[in-house]
């Protein structure tokens, strides 16, 4: 397991906790403390990805200064997604249906404190081992918490494992090809040489490009779908400037 994952993991547990005991003992802290745990989430995923988006934002400038050779406006794409509709709609249904599971574990814990049968089954479990008020919230929370976690890691782990074998599905809204890569929504770069498999799909007009990306130290494989009215034409823009940066890289090598 990847450093990434393993921290998150254990801030989890340690988070909890906190949350059983500031829930049990200083209930009028909990506003501030969850906007404290966020905070704090956002640093160790800077942490982790601070090197990556540092080096996505140096190829993103580089890719934007140089010139031009192919562009395609999101009202064109719009169209083409728009024939396109039924075959697209298929293709990200898996993706949706795994989002959604995402979310299961979270829609239950609210179930509980929003039910009040769920909510009193749910803490009558502290009182089962202390008949201190309070410590018996904070094992009940604890309880809660637990059951919340132990349902999300496993979500989580199947997940990804599915993303890094089947890969995800990217459509982009609008792109613009230099020189030197690809802008897609204006914040994802993709340099040339493509590192990856190139397939062109004329009937549907798109080019297809398959790369890797790493999200949290975790290699997923991605499907990047570039919607073009001339999708022979991008898929050749692509090739040649991909075959051009390599030769120039082996001669420069040489």
């Amino acid at each position: 397991m990847n450093k990434a994952l393993l921290a998150q993991y254990l801030l989890g547990i340690v988070a909890m906790v906190v949350f059983a005991y500031i829930a049990s003992y200083y209930p009028q802290y909990n506003t501030q403390l969850f906007i404290g745990y966020f905070i704090l989430m956002t640093v160790i995923m800077f942490a982790f990805t601070g090197k990556q988006a540092g080096q996505m934002m140096r190829d993103l400038q580089e890719i934007q200064a140089a010139e031009v050779v192919y562009k395609v406006k999101r009202d064109t794409i719009a169209k083409l997604k728009e024939k396109d509709f039924h075959l697209l709609k298929d293709e990200m249904a898996g993706q949706w249906k795994s989002m959604l599971v995402s979310f299961v574990p979270l829609i239950a814990i609210i179930a509980v404190f929003y039910i009040p049968p769920l909510r009193d089954a749910f803490f009558s479990v502290g009182k089962m081992f202390s008949s201190e008020e309070r410590m018996a919230n904070f094992i009940s929370f604890l309880f809660l918490y637990g059951i919340f976690y132990v349902f999300t890691i496993p979500l989580s782990i199947i997940n990804m494992r599915k993303q890094a074998t089947r890969g995800t599905l990217s459509v982009a809204g609008e792109y613009v090809v230099t020189e030197k890569g690809i802008i897609v929504d204006n914040r994802l770069p993709i340099k040339f040489p493509v590192k990856g498999k190139i397939d062109v799909n004329s009937r549907r007009k798109f080019v297809e490009i398959h790369t890797t990306q790493s999200t949290m130290g975790v290699n997923v494989k991605t499907k990047i779908r570039l919607y073009s009215p001339e999708p022979g034409k991008l898929a050749r823009i692509i090739r040649e400037k991909s075959s051009t940066v390599e030769e120039d890289s082996g001669s420069a090598e040489g």
